[in-house]
């Protein structure tokens, strides 16, 4: 295992794991050529770590050899390939099994077609072992291509490929030292990396979590989701023609305001028919903006938000987005969603209106109000206490004139809309002060503001920092 980055091109790593005796295993590719085999075979003494290579384009033949499934470029084709070629490894050379060190690597790629109707996109797996006899681990990622010549498609796969392979046996100890390798060499313009999982006995439970972390951090993608037992979610997926309720935050710690934000414009969703009850999908979403420059404890409070979000009962998503349009604009560009609902408190809607607040800020501010011109996306404003206790709405929100007949346009036709029925007796709880309370033990009057599923996760949490 590498402690540091090594300065390796592609053909250098091919031929380093080619001269380590113990590494030994199969390449089955099937979309994008035999690239990565390719590799190792140019490289040189490619007998020494290559058994088998295997290429099972033809449909019918990948079924007899692998079985039947409904998407051929799936995360499930790929684990299907990596179990059936190593289960067929380990028993052809079970003399060597105390000896080497198998692996199989496999691929199910959808290059850009000649008319350029698709994007390009595909499943990447390793299954290794790190020692003789011991059981194995798997690591599988999902590439989107964001270049349209196939021949450039075909390079990434291949470069990256051997970057898994590498990364596989000298960096999985480390999430950070992994995805620099995962990416090194590579133009990261022309890609996208959106899912992460590696799993295995040696590794921390939390090892897909912080790789996944990791891949946001360092840019390779631009967002990561969560579902509500922490596993990875593969975004296009979860939120395919859902009506989805995105609540922005630093959930640090999510408090009974925040589960009210929650139920309440769900239920405004379901009462005006926006959407049905089945189809909301309410999200939690925190920018990883705020922790570019923090240290390593930040991506354990990270760690610690999802928990507590996952415990609330809600996904989650960790971006790399400081603006509201840009993720509006991502998130439609990219998904194929039936709505989009992004709830603003009061005060989040004045900052990011107020036109004087930074430079630049006119052009954000026009585009924030200009995505909400689509008829699938929607502001629910969540109202704030005024000076006498009372609740107080859009009505009293004061704009720049330049944006205020835009923004009554966009209010009249429901594009934004105040969320109504919401408790005025939880709207003092501040994330803050709660959480300023639990660490210094002044009281237990803190308690109150937390929802009760959270407290034994919470807990935990301000042990830990103490």
């Amino acid at each position: 295992m590498k402690q540091h980055l090594e300065d390796l091109t592609i053909q250098e790593k091919a031929l380093k794991l080619n001269l380590q005796p113990s590494i030994y295993g199969v390449f089955a590719e099937i979309g994008a050529g035999q690239e990565v085999a390719n590799h190792f075979f140019k490289a040189g003494a490619a007998s020494g770590t290559i058994a088998k290579t295997i290429s099972a384009y033809d449909m019918t033949v990948s079924d007899t050899v692998y079985g039947r499934t409904e998407k051929y470029v799936s995360k499930d084709r790929v684990e299907s390939m990596l179990d059936v070629e190593y289960e067929k490894l380990v028993a052809s050379l079970s003399t060597k099994s105390s000896m080497k060190n198998f692996f199989v690597f496999s691929n199910s790629i959808e290059t850009i077609n000649f008319q350029k109707t698709n994007k390009g996109q595909g499943w990447l797996g390793v299954k290794f072992q790190l020692t003789p006899s011991s059981p194995p681990s798997t690591c599988i990622i999902h590439v989107i291509f964001h270049v349209d010549d196939v021949n450039e498609q075909r390079k990434i796969v291949g470069d990256l490929g051997v970057n898994l392979i590498y990364g596989a046996y000298e960096y999985t100890h480390s999430p950070e030292l992994f995805v620099e390798n995962l990416k090194q060499n590579i133009n990261t313009d022309y890609l996208e990396i959106n899912f992460i999982e590696l799993e295995g006995s040696q590794f921390d439970k939390n090892i897909s979590l912080q790789l996944s972390l990791q891949l946001v951090k360092s840019g390779l993608t631009k967002m990561i989701m969560l579902g509500t037992s922490g596993e990875i979610l593969q975004p296009s997926n979860a939120l395919y023609k859902k009506d989805v309720l995105l609540i922005r935050g630093r959930f640090r710690p999510p408090t009974k305001v925040t589960e009210e934000m929650f139920l309440k414009s769900k239920n405004q969703l379901v009462r005006n028919n926006h959407s049905s009850e089945h189809n909301v999908l309410a999200v939690a979403e925190i920018t990883f903006k705020c922790f570019q420059e923090r240290t390593e404890l930040s991506l354990n409070d990270f760690l610690d938000r999802t928990k507590l979000i996952s415990e609330l009962g809600y996904p989650l998503m960790i971006t790399n987005f400081t603006y509201h349009h840009e993720l509006i604009s991502f998130m439609n560009d990219v998904f194929r969603l039936n709505s989009l609902n992004i709830v603003l408190g009061l005060d989040n809607l004045r900052k990011v209106t107020k036109l004087e607040r930074m430079v630049n800020v006119e052009e954000n501010v026009l585009k924030l109000l200009l995505s909400m011109s689509s008829e699938n996306n929607r502001i629910l404003a969540f109202p704030e206490l005024d000076r006498h206790g009372e609740l107080s709405g859009l009505e009293n929100l004061k704009l720049d004139p330049a944006i205020q007949n835009l923004f009554n346009f966009l209010k009249s036709t429901n594009r934004i809309e105040e969320i109504e029925e919401v408790d005025k007796n939880l709207l003092s709880i501040r994330s803050d002060k709660v959480l300023l309370a639990a660490i210094t033990n002044k009281d237990d009057e803190w308690r109150a503001s937390i929802p009760e599923r959270l407290l034994p996760v919470f807990d935990q949490h301000i042990r830990m920092a103490e």
